[in-house]
Protein backbone atom coordinates (compact mmCIF):
# COMPACT_ATOMS: atom_id res chain seq x y z
CA UNK A 1 0.00 0.00 0.00
CA UNK A 2 2.82 2.38 0.91
CA UNK A 3 4.53 1.60 -2.40
CA UNK A 4 1.29 2.30 -4.25
CA UNK A 5 0.84 5.65 -2.48
CA UNK A 6 4.45 6.52 -3.19
CA UNK A 7 4.10 5.69 -6.88
CA UNK A 8 0.81 7.60 -7.05
CA UNK A 9 2.44 10.65 -5.48
CA UNK A 10 5.33 10.50 -7.95
CA UNK A 11 2.87 10.14 -10.82
CA UNK A 12 0.87 13.15 -9.65
CA UNK A 13 3.89 15.27 -8.71
CA UNK A 14 4.24 16.98 -12.13
CA UNK A 15 0.53 17.81 -12.09
CA UNK A 16 0.69 19.18 -8.54
CA UNK A 17 3.79 21.20 -9.41
CA UNK A 18 2.07 22.64 -12.49
CA UNK A 19 -1.06 23.51 -10.49
CA UNK A 20 0.99 25.21 -7.78
CA UNK A 21 3.03 27.26 -10.24
CA UNK A 22 -0.07 28.17 -12.24
CA UNK A 23 -1.98 29.40 -9.19
CA UNK A 24 1.05 31.39 -8.03
CA UNK A 25 1.83 33.08 -11.36
CA UNK A 26 -1.47 33.28 -13.26
CA UNK A 27 -1.99 36.94 -14.24
CA UNK A 28 -5.69 37.53 -13.53
CA UNK A 29 -5.88 36.89 -9.78
CA UNK A 30 -8.46 34.25 -10.62
CA UNK A 31 -8.78 32.89 -7.09
CA UNK A 32 -8.39 36.22 -5.29
CA UNK A 33 -5.28 35.06 -3.44
CA UNK A 34 -3.22 38.14 -4.38
CA UNK A 35 -3.69 41.87 -3.76
CA UNK A 36 -6.62 43.23 -5.84
CA UNK A 37 -4.53 45.18 -8.36
CA UNK A 38 -2.18 42.37 -9.31
CA UNK A 39 -1.19 41.36 -12.83
CA UNK A 40 -3.80 42.08 -15.50
CA UNK A 41 -6.31 43.34 -12.93
CA UNK A 42 -8.14 45.64 -15.38
CA UNK A 43 -8.94 42.91 -17.92
CA UNK A 44 -12.40 41.33 -18.27
CA UNK A 45 -11.47 37.96 -16.73
CA UNK A 46 -10.01 39.56 -13.61
CA UNK A 47 -13.01 41.89 -13.23
CA UNK A 48 -15.56 39.11 -13.74
CA UNK A 49 -13.90 36.81 -11.23
CA UNK A 50 -13.65 39.65 -8.69
CA UNK A 51 -17.36 40.32 -9.16
CA UNK A 52 -18.17 36.64 -8.66
CA UNK A 53 -16.29 36.69 -5.35
CA UNK A 54 -17.79 39.99 -4.15
CA UNK A 55 -20.91 40.95 -6.16
CA UNK A 56 -22.80 44.18 -5.69
CA UNK A 57 -26.10 45.69 -6.79
CA UNK A 58 -24.17 48.83 -7.79
CA UNK A 59 -21.82 48.51 -10.76
CA UNK A 60 -19.31 50.69 -12.58
CA UNK A 61 -18.84 50.18 -16.32
CA UNK A 62 -16.49 51.84 -18.76
CA UNK A 63 -13.00 52.00 -20.17
CA UNK A 64 -9.62 52.55 -18.51
CA UNK A 65 -10.63 55.95 -17.17
CA UNK A 66 -13.07 54.25 -14.81
CA UNK A 67 -10.87 51.44 -13.52
CA UNK A 68 -8.67 53.45 -11.15
CA UNK A 69 -11.31 54.10 -8.50
CA UNK A 70 -10.76 53.44 -4.83
CA UNK A 71 -13.90 51.47 -3.98
CA UNK A 72 -13.52 52.09 -0.25
CA UNK A 73 -13.34 55.84 -0.88
CA UNK A 74 -16.50 55.69 -3.01
CA UNK A 75 -18.26 53.89 -0.17
CA UNK A 76 -17.16 56.59 2.25
CA UNK A 77 -18.70 59.21 -0.06
CA UNK A 78 -21.96 57.44 -0.87
CA UNK A 79 -22.55 54.85 1.82
CA UNK A 80 -22.91 52.27 -0.95
CA UNK A 81 -20.60 49.49 -2.08
CA UNK A 82 -19.79 49.36 -5.80
CA UNK A 83 -18.32 46.61 -7.94
CA UNK A 84 -16.07 47.79 -10.75
CA UNK A 85 -16.57 46.07 -14.10
CA UNK A 86 -14.67 48.65 -16.15
CA UNK A 87 -11.74 47.36 -18.19
CA UNK A 88 -8.92 48.76 -20.27
CA UNK A 89 -10.10 49.71 -23.76
CA UNK A 90 -13.69 48.66 -23.04
CA UNK A 91 -15.79 49.23 -26.15
CA UNK A 92 -19.55 49.83 -25.85
CA UNK A 93 -20.27 46.26 -26.99
CA UNK A 94 -18.26 44.89 -24.06
CA UNK A 95 -19.98 47.33 -21.70
CA UNK A 96 -23.31 45.93 -22.88
CA UNK A 97 -22.22 42.30 -22.41
CA UNK A 98 -20.91 42.96 -18.91
CA UNK A 99 -24.10 44.79 -18.01
CA UNK A 100 -26.26 41.87 -19.19
CA UNK A 101 -24.04 39.38 -17.38
CA UNK A 102 -24.12 41.34 -14.11
CA UNK A 103 -27.93 41.41 -14.23
CA UNK A 104 -27.95 37.63 -14.33
CA UNK A 105 -25.78 37.45 -11.21
CA UNK A 106 -27.54 39.98 -8.95
CA UNK A 107 -30.49 42.36 -8.98
CA UNK A 108 -28.65 45.43 -10.26
CA UNK A 109 -29.96 48.65 -8.70
CA UNK A 110 -27.50 51.31 -9.88
CA UNK A 111 -25.25 51.65 -12.93
CA UNK A 112 -22.52 54.26 -13.41
CA UNK A 113 -21.04 54.47 -16.92
CA UNK A 114 -18.49 56.69 -18.54
CA UNK A 115 -18.61 58.13 -22.02
CA UNK A 116 -16.61 60.26 -24.43
CA UNK A 117 -16.32 61.17 -28.09
CA UNK A 118 -13.78 58.36 -28.40
CA UNK A 119 -16.13 55.72 -27.03
CA UNK A 120 -19.16 56.77 -29.04
CA UNK A 121 -17.48 56.49 -32.45
CA UNK A 122 -18.57 53.82 -34.88
CA UNK A 123 -16.09 50.98 -35.04
CA UNK A 124 -15.13 51.11 -31.37
CA UNK A 125 -15.49 47.41 -30.63
CA UNK A 126 -13.84 45.08 -28.11
CA UNK A 127 -13.50 41.30 -28.28
CA UNK A 128 -16.61 39.61 -26.94
CA UNK A 129 -16.64 38.64 -23.27
CA UNK A 130 -18.64 35.45 -23.88
CA UNK A 131 -15.54 33.19 -23.77
CA UNK A 132 -14.45 35.04 -20.61
CA UNK A 133 -17.72 34.24 -18.86
CA UNK A 134 -17.22 30.54 -19.62
CA UNK A 135 -13.60 30.54 -18.43
CA UNK A 136 -14.63 32.39 -15.26
CA UNK A 137 -16.96 29.53 -14.35
CA UNK A 138 -14.59 26.67 -15.27
CA UNK A 139 -11.27 26.76 -13.39
CA UNK A 140 -9.91 23.60 -15.01
CA UNK A 141 -10.52 25.02 -18.46
CA UNK A 142 -8.69 28.17 -17.38
CA UNK A 143 -5.69 26.13 -16.27
CA UNK A 144 -5.52 24.15 -19.50
CA UNK A 145 -6.18 26.90 -22.06
CA UNK A 146 -3.04 27.49 -24.12
CA UNK A 147 -3.05 31.30 -24.04
CA UNK A 148 -3.42 31.45 -20.26
CA UNK A 149 -0.76 28.80 -19.74
CA UNK A 150 1.64 30.79 -21.95
CA UNK A 151 0.93 34.03 -20.06
CA UNK A 152 1.53 32.26 -16.75
CA UNK A 153 4.77 30.71 -18.04
CA UNK A 154 6.01 34.13 -19.16
CA UNK A 155 5.43 35.57 -15.69
CA UNK A 156 7.19 32.58 -14.14
CA UNK A 157 10.23 33.09 -16.40
CA UNK A 158 10.25 36.83 -15.67
CA UNK A 159 10.33 36.03 -11.97
CA UNK A 160 13.25 33.66 -12.50
CA UNK A 161 15.02 36.36 -14.48
CA UNK A 162 14.51 38.89 -11.69
CA UNK A 163 16.29 36.50 -9.34
CA UNK A 164 19.29 36.13 -11.62
CA UNK A 165 18.24 33.20 -13.77
CA UNK A 166 18.34 33.49 -17.58
CA UNK A 167 19.90 36.92 -17.13
CA UNK A 168 21.13 37.19 -20.71
CA UNK A 169 18.07 35.77 -22.40
CA UNK A 170 15.50 37.68 -20.39
CA UNK A 171 17.23 40.93 -19.46
CA UNK A 172 14.97 43.97 -19.70
CA UNK A 173 15.61 46.36 -22.56
CA UNK A 174 16.94 49.83 -21.86
CA UNK A 175 14.29 52.52 -21.66
CA UNK A 176 16.60 55.01 -23.41
CA UNK A 177 16.89 58.69 -22.63
CA UNK A 178 14.66 60.33 -20.00
CA UNK A 179 11.53 62.00 -21.35
CA UNK A 180 12.18 65.53 -22.57
CA UNK A 181 9.67 68.32 -22.23
CA UNK A 182 8.78 70.04 -25.48
CA UNK A 183 9.46 73.79 -25.61
CA UNK A 184 6.10 74.13 -27.39
CA UNK A 185 2.71 74.37 -25.72
CA UNK A 186 2.31 70.67 -24.84
CA UNK A 187 4.64 67.95 -23.68
CA UNK A 188 5.98 65.72 -26.44
CA UNK A 189 4.18 62.68 -25.05
CA UNK A 190 0.83 64.51 -25.02
CA UNK A 191 1.29 65.53 -28.65
CA UNK A 192 2.24 62.00 -29.63
CA UNK A 193 -0.72 60.51 -27.74
CA UNK A 194 -3.20 62.86 -29.42
CA UNK A 195 -1.83 62.74 -32.96
CA UNK A 196 -0.73 59.11 -33.21
CA UNK A 197 -3.06 57.19 -30.90
CA UNK A 198 -6.35 59.14 -30.88
CA UNK A 199 -6.59 61.24 -34.06
CA UNK A 200 -6.36 58.33 -36.57
CA UNK A 201 -9.31 56.53 -34.99
CA UNK A 202 -11.53 59.62 -35.10
CA UNK A 203 -11.16 60.53 -38.77
CA UNK A 204 -14.38 60.05 -40.78
CA UNK A 205 -16.24 60.21 -37.48
CA UNK A 206 -19.69 58.65 -37.20
CA UNK A 207 -21.68 58.58 -33.97
CA UNK A 208 -22.83 55.17 -32.71
CA UNK A 209 -24.93 55.08 -29.53
CA UNK A 210 -26.60 51.71 -30.08
CA UNK A 211 -25.16 49.80 -27.12
CA UNK A 212 -25.60 52.69 -24.70
CA UNK A 213 -29.14 53.23 -25.94
CA UNK A 214 -29.85 49.56 -25.15
CA UNK A 215 -28.34 49.75 -21.64
CA UNK A 216 -30.01 53.02 -20.66
CA UNK A 217 -33.37 52.04 -22.12
CA UNK A 218 -33.24 48.69 -20.30
CA UNK A 219 -32.33 50.40 -17.03
CA UNK A 220 -35.19 52.85 -17.49
CA UNK A 221 -37.67 50.01 -18.05
CA UNK A 222 -36.41 48.06 -15.02
CA UNK A 223 -36.20 51.05 -12.68
CA UNK A 224 -32.40 50.85 -12.38
CA UNK A 225 -30.76 54.15 -11.44
CA UNK A 226 -28.19 55.36 -13.97
CA UNK A 227 -25.54 58.02 -14.26
CA UNK A 228 -23.24 58.75 -17.22
CA UNK A 229 -19.97 60.56 -16.64
CA UNK A 230 -18.43 62.29 -19.65
CA UNK A 231 -14.71 62.18 -18.89
CA UNK A 232 -12.38 65.17 -18.94
CA UNK A 233 -9.62 65.19 -21.55
CA UNK A 234 -6.41 67.17 -21.53
CA UNK A 235 -6.48 70.38 -23.56
CA UNK A 236 -4.09 68.88 -26.14
CA UNK A 237 -6.88 66.49 -27.16
CA UNK A 238 -9.14 69.45 -27.82
CA UNK A 239 -6.64 71.33 -29.95
CA UNK A 240 -5.13 68.36 -31.77
CA UNK A 241 -8.16 66.07 -32.23
CA UNK A 242 -11.59 67.48 -31.36
CA UNK A 243 -11.30 70.90 -32.99
CA UNK A 244 -9.44 69.91 -36.18
CA UNK A 245 -11.95 67.11 -36.82
CA UNK A 246 -14.94 69.33 -35.91
CA UNK A 247 -16.30 66.86 -33.36
CA UNK A 248 -18.15 69.36 -31.16
CA UNK A 249 -21.52 68.92 -32.94
CA UNK A 250 -21.34 65.15 -32.33
CA UNK A 251 -20.57 65.81 -28.68
CA UNK A 252 -23.65 68.01 -28.34
CA UNK A 253 -25.70 65.34 -30.10
CA UNK A 254 -24.78 62.54 -27.74
CA UNK A 255 -25.33 64.78 -24.72
CA UNK A 256 -28.91 65.26 -25.93
CA UNK A 257 -29.35 61.53 -26.53
CA UNK A 258 -28.03 60.60 -23.09
CA UNK A 259 -30.24 63.15 -21.36
CA UNK A 260 -33.32 61.38 -22.66
CA UNK A 261 -32.51 58.63 -20.17
CA UNK A 262 -30.34 59.93 -17.36
CA UNK A 263 -28.46 62.76 -15.67
CA UNK A 264 -25.17 63.46 -17.38
CA UNK A 265 -22.15 64.37 -15.27
CA UNK A 266 -20.32 66.35 -17.91
CA UNK A 267 -16.59 66.99 -17.54
CA UNK A 268 -15.85 66.81 -21.26
CA UNK A 269 -15.53 70.52 -21.94
CA UNK A 270 -12.76 73.13 -21.80
CA UNK A 271 -12.08 74.10 -18.20
CA UNK A 272 -9.09 74.97 -16.04
CA UNK A 273 -8.58 71.38 -14.90
CA UNK A 274 -8.06 70.12 -18.45
CA UNK A 275 -5.51 72.85 -19.18
CA UNK A 276 -3.13 71.70 -16.44
CA UNK A 277 -0.72 69.26 -18.06
CA UNK A 278 0.68 68.14 -14.73
CA UNK A 279 -2.65 66.57 -13.77
CA UNK A 280 -2.59 64.18 -16.73
CA UNK A 281 -0.41 61.19 -17.48
CA UNK A 282 -1.62 61.33 -21.07
CA UNK A 283 -4.45 63.04 -22.93
CA UNK A 284 -7.15 60.82 -21.41
CA UNK A 285 -5.82 59.60 -18.06
CA UNK A 286 -5.35 61.58 -14.89
CA UNK A 287 -2.55 61.02 -12.42
CA UNK A 288 -4.81 61.38 -9.36
CA UNK A 289 -8.45 60.28 -9.59
CA UNK A 290 -9.67 61.84 -6.34
CA UNK A 291 -11.24 64.90 -8.00
CA UNK A 292 -12.80 62.71 -10.70
CA UNK A 293 -14.25 60.41 -8.03
CA UNK A 294 -15.67 63.35 -6.08
CA UNK A 295 -17.29 64.71 -9.22
CA UNK A 296 -19.02 61.46 -10.20
CA UNK A 297 -20.04 60.14 -6.80
CA UNK A 298 -20.44 63.31 -4.72
CA UNK A 299 -21.37 65.79 -7.45
CA UNK A 300 -18.52 68.10 -6.45
CA UNK A 301 -15.96 69.85 -8.62
CA UNK A 302 -15.37 73.12 -10.47
CA UNK A 303 -15.03 71.23 -13.76
CA UNK A 304 -18.33 69.37 -13.35
CA UNK A 305 -21.54 70.36 -15.15
CA UNK A 306 -24.56 68.27 -14.18
CA UNK A 307 -26.95 68.12 -17.10
CA UNK A 308 -30.29 66.83 -15.77
CA UNK A 309 -32.36 64.27 -17.57
CA UNK A 310 -35.05 65.78 -19.76
CA UNK A 311 -38.49 65.76 -18.18
CA UNK A 312 -40.92 63.24 -19.61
Amino acid sequence: MKKFIGKLFLALLPLLLFAGLFIKYEPYNYWGLKPPKTGNWAQPLARVRAFMRDPSENIILGDSRMNHFDIDYIESLTGDRYANLSTGGQGPNLTRELYDWAKEQVGVQRVVLDGSFYQFRRGNRSPSALPVFYIAEHPLTYMTTRDYVVETAELFLMDLSSHGFFLTAFAAESTGEPQKISPDKYRDDLVQYATELIYPFCCNYTLDMGDYDYILRDCQEKGIETRVALCPVQESIWELVIEPLHLEPYMEEYREILRQYTDVYDMEWKHEFCKNQELFGDGFHQKDYTAFTNAIFAGEGDFLRILPRFSK
